[in-house]
């Protein structure tokens, strides 16, 4: 998997493109891809996305939660195909 920042944000597959999705979610990729093999604070995404003054809290929004009962997918389930890793010699 490739990703491209420079311009408008790019992924591909081995020879096909990917849909990422929204602005938002675009923006989130980017952060994350700007900091390989790191670990990428809740505060840092925040910032990366409004700078000093976010959006007040909405009451409409809460965190996902799973059914009870039901079992918390891994991070590997969530990104099932998705590599945080470089590869050698791409900067």
């Amino acid at each position: 998997m490739e990703f491209g920042v420079l311009g408008p944000l790019r992924v591909v597959d081995g020879d096909r493109s990917v849909a990422v999705g929204g602005p938002m979610q675009r923006a989130v990729l980017a952060l994350l891809i700007l900091e390989p093999n790191r670990v990428v604070s809740m505060q840092q995404l925040s910032y990366g996305l409004w700078g000093d003054d976010p959006p007040p809290p909405s009451p409409r929004r809460r965190p996902h939660r799973q059914p009870t009962g039901s079992p918390t997918p891994s991070l590997d389930d969530l990104f099932q195909g998705v590599s945080g890793r470089r590869q050698p010699g791409i900067a």
